[in-house]
Formats: C-alpha cells, structure tokens, sequence
C-alpha cells in the first residue's frame, strides 16, 4: 500500500511539473478590418531578446496566403524597426522573430495588403 502511495505521489508531481512547463499562449492582436481577420500571437510570454510571432489572416473565414505583411515596432526610446515577411508555413501562419532590446511599452503597426491590393491597417501596445 505505501509503495502505491509513493507511485501515485510521484505522478502527481510528474503531471503538475508538465502542466507547468507547457506553453503559455499569449495574444497581442485580435482584430477584424472589414472582411479581414488578423490574429497575432506568441506561445511564450514576450521577454527582452528573441521573440517569435505568428500572424494569422483570414479573409471571409479563408486563410490567406501570400500577402505581404509589414509590422513596424516602435521602441520605448521612440526608434523603428521594420519586419516584413510574405510566405506562410503550412497552416497559414506567417512568422515574424522580433527583437526587443529592453523593458517598457512598445506600440506597433501591422500592415497587410494582398498582391496589389489594398493596404489594411490594424495597431496595437505591448509592453514587457
């Protein structure tokens, strides 16, 4: 009996350790610009360094593949950097890997446009 004690002790610890080191999605953007949908994310909490971000656009419910899609950050100390990126991977996701160099607020702007088409706007903060 005490040995299944000890067992089931131990896989509660298990589990409780894995629930804790599973991916904490965070969602900077969630917004629709007429029949556009655009949903920005990171699975991790943003940090100063690396930081991975998917973008998903929809347009009418269909993913949209092969827009060019433009995300200007503005730094706390008021500098530009500019991502640009038009493929996806196979979901439809398109991957942009920023770096931010320090703490504090951070405002963005995230352009999307389809080949020659009209460039839809969505802004948003962010602040780590």
């Amino acid at each position: 009996m005490k040995k299944l004690i000890n067992i089931v002790f131990i896989f509660g610890i298990l589990f409780l350790g894995s629930l804790s080191l599973q991916a904490k999605e965070v969602k900077l953007l969630n917004k629709t610009n007429n029949d556009y949908r655009v949903l920005m994310k990171t699975l991790y909490p943003l940090k100063i360094g690396k930081n991975d971000i998917n973008i998903k656009i929809k347009h009418k419910e269909h993913v949209v593949h092969g827009a060019d899609v433009i995300l200007k950050v503005y730094q706390p100390d008021k500098k530009i950097i500019k991502y640009n990126v038009s493929s996806t991977n196979n979901k439809g996701t398109y991957l942009i890997s920023i770096d931010l160099p320090k703490k504090g607020n951070y405002q963005y702007i995230l352009f999307v446009s389809k080949k020659a088409g009209v460039k839809r706007t969505f802004r948003g903060k962010f602040s780590i």
